[in-house]
């Protein structure tokens, strides 16, 4: 036989060792008080007209992407993450 006509066998799968490892997955619970921080940050996102990640990178540096919003207003020199918002999409229409 060659290699091509040849059948393929899958290996034994050992079912008790593989129930012995199964490990129950974790439930991830996210607050209404972080559920409530991402909805405002995506929606300043939006309002940024949808930043890219070098967008962030060339008002804010290297850290941008990785930053808040807040933090992002207090680079950029303004009072607010809707000012920071409004930087963000003024200069993506100016690109």
């Amino acid at each position: 036989m060659t290699k091509k006509n040849r059948k393929r066998t899958k290996k034994a799968v050992d079912v008790k060792m593989a129930a012995a490892n199964d490990k129950p997955k974790s439930e991830v619970t996210i607050t209404k008080k972080g559920l409530a921080a991402r909805a405002d940050g995506l929606r300043l996102y939006i309002a940024a007209g949808r930043p890219t990640k070098s967008d962030f990178i060339r008002l804010c540096g290297k850290r941008g992407p990785a930053m808040t919003w807040i933090e992002r207003a207090e680079h950029l020199g303004v009072a607010s993450p809707e000012e920071a918002a409004k930087k963000f999409a003024a200069a993506k229409v100016g690109k």
